[in-house]
């Protein structure tokens, strides 16, 4: 059973952004079973890698739609965004560092830092984006 489940809570109600929301829900659920069941640190290190680079696709997505719509808050999630990536890649450096390995903390943050910036920061813009006009 995944450790965080995609429902339609989470959807903002663009197809294309809930479908990449579910895959970086995706990946999260394959970090948490890789520390779950000791997979290693190779392992561990390609799915944060996939984690970073999935993620830095989907925000330029959801920035390039702000941008589109005119959304006054760009600035603030752009930052948002700079943020995350910027912990996550220290999480990968971390963990290429002798001795290292990711903890259930750092899964954690990472479940719940998805869950609640999909249910209050891209719920908050998404309905500033025009019907039908957003494509995959």
């Amino acid at each position: 059973m995944p450790a965080i489940a995609w429902s339609n809570e989470f959807s903002v109600g663009v197809e294309a952004l809930d479908t990449q929301h579910r895959r970086l829900f995706d990946v999260v659920n394959e970090l948490d079973e890789a520390i779950e069941k000791l997979r290693g640190q190779r392992v561990t290190t390609g799915v944060l890698r996939e984690l970073v680079g999935y993620t830095q696709e989907h925000f330029a997505f959801e920035e390039q739609l702000m941008a589109e719509a005119g959304y006054p808050d760009l600035p603030a999630h752009q930052a948002q965004h700079r943020a995350i990536i910027q912990k996550i890649e220290r999480f990968e450096y971390e963990l290429n560092g002798e001795g290292y390995r990711i903890s259930r903390e750092v899964r954690d943050f990472l479940q719940q830092w998805l869950m609640t910036h999909i249910a209050r920061d891209d719920m908050a813009f998404a309905g500033a984006l025009a019907p039908g006009k957003v494509k995959a």
